[in-house]
């Protein structure tokens, strides 16, 4: 998954990219939290092994004044047990939405992160 903010604005970069990672964490502990938790909720996945928890990773970046966050798990299987799938032998896989289920929770979270951390600068 990927966030990314437009260059509508001129904004410190570097307060935008301490954002990111900011929400960066958050997801990620978010994700692992409810992957630790044995919820018997059917749409999420939970953590036998804690491959999935481990492979959870984020990464941020910018490029022509361009900052995005990415987030990814980082394992075979998570695009399956995200999307779901039918194997070969005919048996389903069901849906189970880790990253819509934390982005719903997080998203207030992710906005005061936001706002707090731009300040608007005078285009040059």
């Amino acid at each position: 998954m990927d966030i990314k903010l437009d260059q509508g604005l001129q904004l410190n970069q570097d307060d935008l990219k301490k954002a990111f990672r900011a929400i960066g964490k958050a997801f990620v502990l978010e994700c692992r939290l409810l992957l630790n938790q044995h919820s018997d909720d059917p749409n999420l996945p939970h953590t036998e092994t804690g491959q999935l928890a481990r492979s959870l990773k984020f990464s941020v970046r910018s490029k022509k004044g361009e900052v995005w966050l990415k987030v990814k798990a980082d394992t075979r299987y998570a695009t399956a047990l995200f999307q779901g799938s039918t194997r070969k032998n005919g048996k389903v896989v069901h849906t189970r939405p880790l990253f819509d289920i934390v982005m719903d929770r997080i998203k207030p979270r992710m906005n005061d992160i936001i706002r707090k951390a731009i300040s608007l600068q005078p285009a040059a």
